[in-house]
């Protein structure tokens, strides 16, 4: 199921770490997020789902995280908003592009304010393995590509050229109403002849009569 996806931070923000940076300060040996920074970029810290769907996790406190949400979208993605300052929804909310989930903080594992968020398909696993910047500048793209304009059908090719040896009795046809066109004005002088047009020409003739 295709869904419209944003940023989670309104304008204007910056990126801290990038996904995939590689240290000793992870676990994992790189960095499995994408860190944005609101307040210190002067936006007001606010932070958005990327995408519609249900809180399902809502947690206070965690060491690693700190406090953290996380939201499962109509597609089956999660995302995860870590650090925050405060949680603004409950488990198993529904939001929406414009539902705050928090305001950017620095509780957990940080070295400042800034919002840690992660995407994962399905199921939560550490370390995540989607960039989150690739992910949606992606489908961001695809949001703001024209949409596709629908294009005229061609016109039918007229099939009215007679053959040479056909010319002179088609005229003739042409101007006792025995031979007319279609309503595109198409008389379709090489198709084959079916019992329909057989019984039409004969009722046309039998008005000339």
């Amino acid at each position: 199921m295709a869904i419209r996806y944003q940023y989670p931070f309104r304008k204007p923000y910056r990126v801290g770490t990038p996904f995939g940076q590689k240290g000793t300060l992870w676990k994992s040996g790189y960095h499995s997020g994408l860190d944005l920074i609101s307040l210190a970029a002067g936006g007001d810290g606010k932070v958005y789902p990327v995408a519609p769907g249900s809180v399902i996790r809502s947690v206070a406190g965690d060491g690693s995280y700190g406090n953290y949400v996380t939201v499962r979208h109509e597609d089956g993605m999660l995302s995860l908003y870590a650090h925050l300052k405060s949680i603004a929804v409950t488990l198993g909310q529904a939001v929406g592009y414009d539902t705050q989930l928090g305001v950017e903080g620095a509780t957990g594992n940080v070295t400042g304010p800034h919002l840690h968020l992660e995407l994962h398909e399905k199921e939560y696993h550490y370390p995540a393995v989607i960039d989150p910047a690739a992910f949606l500048d992606a489908r961001l793209g695809e949001q703001q590509a024209p949409a596709p304009q629908p294009q005229p059908e061609p016109a039918p090719a007229q099939d009215n050229q007679p053959d040479a040896y056909a010319a002179q009795a088609v005229a003739w046809a042409v101007a006792e109403g025995l031979l007319r066109g279609d309503d595109t004005g198409n008389m379709r002088l090489h198709e084959p002849v079916t019992r329909q047009d057989v019984v039409v020409l004969l009722h046309r003739m039998k008005d000339l009569a």
